[in-house]
């Protein structure tokens, strides 16, 4: 799991931010990303707060409102679709 520092620079915290979400999504998957979970809103809500809360960890304070709102859905309209496909997005 990647550790972060403050010395680091915005742009690697954001890398280490994702692979950070990627790492813990992977670990919690099962109880997470329970079969399909994008169909219904509460499940889909529990996982968009869950990247809320990961990436808001790890982001750096630069990422203003609206972006970090707008980067979360990303992430979960990404994993949706990749579900949606039944491509496997990760191990």
């Amino acid at each position: 799991m990647p550790v972060l520092h403050s010395i680091t620079w915005p742009c690697e915290l954001v890398k280490l931010a994702a692979k950070d979400l990627l790492h813990k999504i992977i670990e919690l998957k099962d109880e997470l990303l329970i079969t399909d979970w994008y169909k219904y809103d509460t499940t889909k809500l529990n996982v968009l707060s869950f990247v809320k809360n990961t990436l808001n960890a790890n982001l750096p304070n630069s990422f203003t409102q609206p972006v970090f709102e707008k980067t979360c859905e990303v992430v979960v309209d990404h994993l949706q679709k990749l579900e949606e496909r039944g491509r496997k997005w990760a191990a």
